[in-house]
């Protein structure tokens, strides 16, 4: 959810941020062996904050630029 603000007739800014998660699963087995699996969880979080800046000609065109800025973090947990 964001907010647009109209800075003139012809120019707005739209702040904006999210934050996105993912998770993966890997299993992995050796080669020969039935039992004793090996299940590798990793994750990442990925923050980004950004400025969205929108220019109108007067016509129908309307040129639309963004600034962001965003950092990931990634983790590995080990489960035997």
């Amino acid at each position: 959810m964001s907010t647009k603000y109209r800075t003139s007739e012809r120019t707005s800014i739209r702040p904006y941020g999210s934050l996105k998660l993912n998770t993966k699963i890997k299993v992995s087995r050796k080669p020969g062996e039935m039992t004793g699996s090996r299940l590798n969880d990793y994750y990442s979080v990925k923050p980004e904050v950004g400025i969205e800046l929108s220019i109108n000609d007067g016509s129908k065109n309307t040129f639309v630029t963004t600034l962001g800025l965003g950092y990931g973090l990634t983790g590995k947990s080990r489960k035997c």
